[in-house]
């Protein structure tokens, strides 16, 4: 997991190439005039949904899993929270993202303050969407098994 200001988003480039599009493409492109859906920057290996969404409390909030995609949260009006789960179990060999409950334990609540973002890793169990109202967002999917990278 990386949890730090998109400025400081080149900082991590070097650990896989399809993270080094992602942070190009950031830095080239104001990501919130993006439109609501799905921009396909290279297919199934790299992509950006943008979303309005409604918040839940944490005991609502529902847990999920991916297998083979990292997610990058930016929450663009700065009043989101994530919950990372402390444990996270594996996605069937045919699902990509796993729902496993609401009111899961977290391991951490990390504010997705405007200008941060969070990078989850293909594995770690998250919470997306705590708080109270509505906010609008990006998730970018990176696709991190040998084909996407």
């Amino acid at each position: 997991m990386i949890y730090d200001r998109l400025e400081n988003a080149g900082r991590y480039r070097g650990i896989a190439p399809v993270l080094d599009e992602l942070i190009s493409y950031l830095e080239e492109h104001d990501v919130q005039q993006l439109p609501e859906g799905r921009t396909e920057l290279d297919g199934e290996r790299l992509l950006i949904n943008v979303m309005k969404c409604t918040y839940r409390t944490l005991e609502e909030a529902e847990y999920e899993v991916h297998r083979d995609y990292a997610d990058v949260q930016v929450s663009f009006t700065g009043d989101e929270s994530l919950a990372v789960a402390q444990s996270s179990p594996e996605p069937e060999r045919d699902r990509e993202t796993l729902l496993y409950g609401k009111g899961e334990a977290p391991q951490v609540v990390f504010p997705l303050m405007r200008g941060w973002f969070l990078l989850l890793w293909p594995g770690e169990g998250h919470a997306p969407g705590i708080g109270c109202g509505q906010g609008r967002k990006m998730c970018a999917k990176l696709r991190m098994t040998p084909e996407g990278r």
